[in-house]
């Protein structure tokens, strides 16, 4: 068998001791004198509930106690004029009766004793310390603590001295109510536009001064908004107070009342410069894009030409090849036409390498690709050159300018390379057929006073230009 444990003993904090059961000593003996004397806690409750109501009875009342104090004075009975008449004793006679004249008196007095105090001391209350308020203001230069402590000993005096008298009287109470929810949006207002200029560093002289006047105003607004919420059950709320003040702020607008009219017309402003701002930024991005897809499309073009003319040029290249198969499937016989070359070589003889260097160079200048100077073509030039001492024209007495392109040239003195380049170059007709960019093949000759350029886009055999299979002159 395990011993018994002994229980814990209790402690009493009213009378600081330890003990056993349900109460201590010392409240059993209390609890017995109080059901001795025959009152309970629920009895003292109902006592002190009745004093409370007297007490309001006695504020609410107070006129009415105060008549009720002049009707509830004791009426004596005048004594007869005669001895003959009954010699009764006076008699006190209450008009109202279950009130004693030494209660009511004194009721009175507590009623109006009251009032008159709590309107002094409010008055008192206010106005002294608005008057620390102003001499902070006229301190600091800023007259926002006047209006801070002003406000605050207002809604203080209210809520400690007269809030039954807000309960009591309904329109009192919404008045009090809707300038409770006044005084927070103008306390909120306040701390922005503070903030504004306190971070700007253009409210006070110093700086420390106007943080300590901002987390005042933070303080207000925070024991403000205390208040409100104690006062939530009083109508108006302040979702409704604000829809009237944005309603009221509006209809004052577009009636044209000043100043509400200005702020108006400038936040309508503003607003039209932003979506103005935005259309601009919009067509700015669309000119941007326009302009992209512009040049792409250039692009694309320039890709597209390039293409086009190298499949041109790969295409002359094929038939170039096939025409030179073609030639040199062909036996090339001794014919007239050497033998003429032989006889007129030694004649106006004129060195031409240099030519062939210059008049590339003029072409690549001009953005074309140089010309062949092939040898069929520089002996088809020398025999024109003595057919152009006899005849100077286009006309070949040989035909050995027939489908060939020709320039020709003649000076009374002599005539170089150089000069017959520069004075083709003067002449449209004969500058056009040395940059036509068709031809491939040349022949150049100079001597004598005369000089001859022959061109083509074939190459030449005898001075015939040789044509792809199929092709044919169509004369």
């Amino acid at each position: 068998m395990f011993p018994r444990p002994t229980p814990k003993r209790k402690y009493c904090r009213k009378h600081g001791i330890e003990y056993d059961g349900y109460l201590c000593p010392e409240c059993r003996e209390e609890m017995g004198r109080r059901e001795s004397n025959g009152l309970s806690k629920k009895a003292e409750k109902i006592k002190s509930d009745k004093k409370f109501q007297e007490l309001l009875d006695g504020i609410f009342n107070a006129k009415r106690r105060e008549t009720v104090k002049d009707e509830t004075r004791p009426h004596t009975v005048p004594k007869p004029s005669s001895p003959k008449e009954s010699a009764e004793p006076e008699v006190t006679t209450p008009l109202r009766a279950g009130v004693e004249k030494k209660d009511v008196s004194e009721g009175g007095s507590v009623v109006s004793d009251f009032k008159t105090l709590s309107w002094v001391i409010a008055l008192l209350f206010v106005f002294g310390l608005s008057i620390c308020g102003l001499g902070i203001s006229l301190f600091v230069g800023s007259f926002v603590p006047l209006w801070l402590l002003f406000g605050f000993f207002l809604v203080f005096s209210v809520e400690k001295w007269f809030s039954r008298q807000t309960i009591r009287y309904k329109a009192v109470g919404k008045l009090y109510k809707l300038l409770l929810n006044l005084t927070v949006l103008a306390v909120l207002g306040l701390i922005i536009w503070t903030g504004v200029i306190l971070f700007s560093k253009q409210f006070v002289q110093s700086a420390l001064v106007g943080s300590l006047i901002f987390l005042g105003e933070f303080v207000f607004l925070i024991w403000l908004r205390k208040v409100v919420v104690k006062n939530s059950w009083r109508w108006p709320s302040m979702k409704l107070t604000v829809v009237c003040l944005v309603a009221l702020f509006c209809v004052l607008a577009f009636a044209g009342c000043q100043p509400m009219a200005t702020y108006k017309d400038s936040v309508v402003e503003k607003c039209t410069s932003w979506l103005v701002g935005g259309k601009e930024v919009v067509a700015e991005v669309q000119q941007g894009i326009e302009k992209e897809v512009e040049e792409a499309r250039t692009r694309l073009e320039v890709v597209e030409q390039e293409r086009l003319e190298e499949q041109r040029a790969m295409e002359a290249t094929r038939k170039d090849v096939e025409v030179a198969k073609v030639v040199s499937d062909v036996p090339v016989a001794p014919t007239i036409v050497d033998e003429v070359v032989t006889q007129v070589e030694g004649l106006y003889s004129t060195d031409t390498s240099d030519y062939a260097d210059k008049y590339n160079a003029y072409r690549q200048s001009k953005g074309l690709q140089p010309l062949l100077f092939t040898d069929d073509l520089n002996r088809l030039a020398r025999l024109r050159l003595e057919e152009l001492r006899r005849n100077f024209s286009h006309t070949s007495a040989g035909g050995y300018n027939s489908h060939l392109a020709e320039n020709i040239g003649m000076s009374t003195g002599s005539l170089s390379n150089s000069g017959a380049l520069s004075m083709w170059k003067g002449s449209p007709g004969h500058n056009a057929n040395m940059l036509d960019r068709d031809y491939r093949y040349t022949g150049y000759a100079c001597g004598g006073g005369y000089a001859v350029q022959l061109f083509t886009e074939y190459p030449t055999v005898n001075g015939e230009p040789q044509l792809p299979p199929g092709w044919y002159w169509d004369d």
